[in-house]
């Protein structure tokens, strides 16, 4: 099982240069917060994982992101050097502007892992 937790801030002092993208940051004073807990619980030769987390961004009691994530999966250990896994996971833009489209993503992912 794992825990971790970060906050900070971060003084931009100038705002994106002409030609650069979008979302890089304007001046002013930013403050960011994550959150993460993970669990990896094994039962023979196979192991459940699992995990959450939140990350969010604000300026000057503006948020700018705020995202929240869950997964889940297993994995099965033919050998020292074969694993079958399977995950699967939800990402969700918690903030009010955010476009519809962008408001939840989901994935899944399967495969074999063998180390040579």
């Amino acid at each position: 099982a794992g825990l971790t937790i970060n906050s900070g801030a971060k003084t931009a002092t100038s705002g994106p240069a002409t030609g650069t993208a979008a979302n890089t940051l304007a001046a002013g004073t930013y403050n960011f917060a994550s959150r993460a807990l993970s669990v990896n619980m094994p039962m023979g030769k196979m192991e459940l994982v699992g995990g959450m987390g939140n990350s969010s961004l604000d300026s000057a009691g503006t948020v700018l992101a705020d995202w929240a994530t869950s997964q889940v999966g297993v994995k099965y250990n033919f050998s020292k050097r074969t694993v079958m896994y399977g995950y699967t996971g939800t990402s969700t833009n918690n903030l009010a502007t955010a476009a519809t489209a962008l408001k939840v993503m989901t994935g899944t992912l399967v495969g074999i892992d063998h180390q040579f």
